[in-house]
This record gives structure tokens, C-alpha cells and sequence, in this order.
């Protein structure tokens, strides 16, 4: 069994420190999925895939003014699967 952290987020800076911290402590690694981020979420989840010894996948998407919930979680649960994730 394999727990992969699945993420979707925009403009999270505020939290997903804590946030990914938190579910690497559980989990054998991250998928995150970052959509047209403007603050500095994307520097924190570099910075704290660099820390980690635990593999981090990154992913953004900069789909101009589209919102594709499903077409975003199924990205991402996809990237979950290529790091080996079960569960």
C-alpha cells in the first residue's frame, strides 16, 4: 500500500505550509496540482518538496479563465498514480 496526498489548490500560502507538512508526516508522498497561482504557493511547495525525503510531484495548469473541477481532480489523481499510489 502506497498513500499518496492529493492536492488542488490556488493562491494557498497561508496554509499549505502546514498543510503539506502535515500530510507528508502520513503519507509516502504528494501529488500537488497548483492552478494559476499568483501569491507565493508555488515557492512554499518547492521549498518544502526540497526538504522532504518523501517524493513530491508538481503540477500547474495556467487554463486562461477555465475552471474544469473534474478535469483538475482526475489530473491530479493521475499524477497520485504515477507516483505508485493505492490509496
Amino acid at each position: 500500500m502506497k498513500l499518496i496526498a492529493l492536492m488542488v489548490m490556488r493562491n494557498e500560502e497561508w496554509v499549505v505550509g502546514a498543510s503539506l507538512r502535515a500530510a507528508l508526516r502520513w503519507c509516502d508522498g504528494a501529488a500537488i496540482l497548483l492552478d494559476r497561482c499568483t501569491d507565493a504557493t508555488v515557492d512554499i511547495v518547492r521549498e518544502i518538496a526540497k526538504e522532504t525525503d518523501k517524493e513530491v510531484c508538481v503540477s500547474e495548469t495556467d487554463e486562461a479563465e477555465h475552471w474544469d473541477e473534474m478535469h483538475h481532480r482526475q489530473k491530479n489523481l493521475e499524477d497520485g498514480r504515477g507516483m505508485g499510489g493505492t490509496h
